[in-house]
This record gives C-alpha cells, structure tokens and sequence, in this order.
C-alpha cells in the first residue's frame, strides 16, 4: 500500500525546537506539510523569525471570531500562510465567511447550535473559502457531547457539500501523543462524519495544498499592497 501524502493543520507549540521535532515526526507519519498554528501576529512574529526556512513547515493563525477579530487578519497575513476563524455562532460564522482574508472556517465538534448555514456556505464558495474539522475534536468527548456534536457539525458538512465548499480534515497536537497518520484521521471521518472515502482522502491531502497556496497568494497581495476584498 503507498503512503499517503497528507498536509496536517493544526500543531499548537512554542517553542521552535520542539516544533521542529514535532514536525519530524508528522513527516515520519506521512504528513508532508505541517501548519504551526499561533493565536496572535505576536507570536507568529517570533515563530516565523525562530523556525528554519522549510517547504514543510507553515505558519497559521487562529483567529476567534469574537468581538475585533477582523483587526486582527491584516496583521497576521504579514506572518501566516494560512488564516484559521473559528466562529462562536451564526453571525460570527457568516461575518468570517463574508470576509475574503479568511480561508478556512473551523466547525468544532461540541454541544452548540448550528453556525454554519447556506448563507455562510454560499459566502464561503463565493470567496474561495473552505471548512475545516479537527478530528481531534473526536477524541475524550462525553457521549451528549459528542453524539449532540456530531448531528450539528453533519448537518453544516452536508451544507458544505450542497454548497461545493471544500471540507478539510485536521487536527490540534501539542504533544508527540496528539499525531495521528493521515490514514486513521481519514478513517475516523470516513467512519464518525460520513465522509465518503474520496472526499475524506481530498480533505487531508489535496485540498490543504489548495488552500495554502491561496493563502500564499493573499499574503502577496497584502504584500504589495493590494487589499483583498471583504
């Protein structure tokens, strides 16, 4: 069986030595891109100035969509290949997707109501934008939780789906004990989130590519000065 090529967003560390062997791992696993996540342009600043030049390693920003988020995407294009939002409701949820420095909308696994809706999805396929599921969201919930969870977050992909909107697979690691190979997250999505084999496949090894590649592009519009509708 070849290995699968799989693009994993979603390592939480800070210190750039650790990052880096994290990274080697995730390699080892079959994962040949890995997106460092950081909550601020501060501190993807300092990452972006400790990492050592890799086509491996990227920087990503997550950005929660409360309050004065939006302030906070020009500053962290200087330094992310890629921009994380995770909306805390409905309003948040289309205000990040009407926003064109957003690509990709985090659906986490929990006991909430339902945010992401057709008018997000259509403003999603309309900028270019994607969704992503962190499978490791699947793992230490209680049973409500995660049976309540999951029927909102099939609901939102089956939307996604309608929409066209890509859906990519991730996961949050901040311990070597967090990676898991591209294979077994495809399989848990296939298996929890219905995903038919193909788009589970999709969503961890092309469409992360994709949507990188369009964050670099965005980050050399701002770079020149060009301001990115939204």
């Amino acid at each position: 069986m070849s290995r699968m090529k799989g693009a994993l967003i979603g390592l939480y560390a800070r210190d750039s030595k650790r990052i880096v062997e994290l990274a080697g791992e995730a390699t080892n696993l079959g994962y040949s891109i890995v997106a460092v996540m950081a909550n601020t342009a501060g501190s993807l600043k300092v990452l972006r100035e400790a990492l050592p030049e890799s086509k491996h390693i990227k920087l990503g920003a997550h950005i929660a969509c409360v309050e004065d988020w939006r302030t906070e995407i020009g500053e962290a294009r200087r330094y992310a290949d890629i921009i994380v939002a995770e909306p805390k409701s409905l309003q948040s949820c289309r205000a990040a997707t009407s926003h064109r420095g957003i690509d990709l909308i985090a659906l986490r696994v929990a006991e909430r109501k339902l945010y992401f809706d057709d008018v997000s999805a259509r403003q999603a396929q309309e900028r270019g934008a994607a969704v992503i599921v962190y499978v490791s969201d699947l793992w230490g919930k209680g049973t409500r939780e995660l049976q309540y969870g999951l029927r909102v977050l099939k609901t939102e992909l089956k939307i996604a789906s309608t929409r066209r909107v890509p859906v990519l697979l991730g996961a949050e690691v901040r311990t070597r004990w967090d990676l898991r190979s591209p294979r077994v997250l495809m399989a848990l999505a296939t298996v929890m989130l219905n995903l038919d084999p193909p788009m589970a496949a999709n969503a961890i090894t092309v469409f992360p590519r994709v949507m990188l590649e369009r964050g670099r592009e965005l980050a050399l519009l701002k770079v020149r000065g060009v301001r990115a509708a939204g």
